[in-house]
């Protein structure tokens, strides 16, 4: 960040610290509205795979949902026929996880990337 700073001293590479800053906090506003829907789905997924070894601490079931988010859903790992006995429980777990790629891998992501760049056009003009 403080390089970034430096940077923006430059006349020359000064609009591109500006676009760098500009796009970060839109970024962030997205992200924090929508802080809900990330600990919820990182409480479901602890809770449904609580066998994962990537689930059993709440820190890591919400940096494993972000990573989900930006499509790396791995679902071979989530979903093998030894870990899920009860039939119930594996169907809650998939519409979840259905519903984790609707809204967070495809509705999600294309508004924060819509939002973010039509906020960023409109303050760097």
């Amino acid at each position: 960040m403080q390089m970034m700073l430096l940077i923006d001293r430059v006349p020359k590479y000064g609009y591109y610290t500006l676009m760098f800053s500009t796009v970060l906090k839109n970024i962030l506003k997205v992200l924090l509205a929508f802080v809900c829907l990330i600990v919820g789905f990182a409480f479901s997924f602890a809770v449904l795979f609580h066998g994962n070894d990537q689930f059993r601490n709440l820190w890591r079931a919400v940096v494993k949902i972000v990573v989900m988010m930006m499509g790396e859903y791995e679902h071979s790992d989530l979903f093998s026929d030894e870990k899920n006995g009860n039939s119930l429980l594996s169907a809650t777990s998939r519409i979840v996880f259905l519903v984790l790629v609707v809204l967070a891998g495809m509705v999600l992501m294309n508004l924060m990337i819509g939002i973010v760049n039509d906020q960023g056009l409109e303050e760097i003009r």
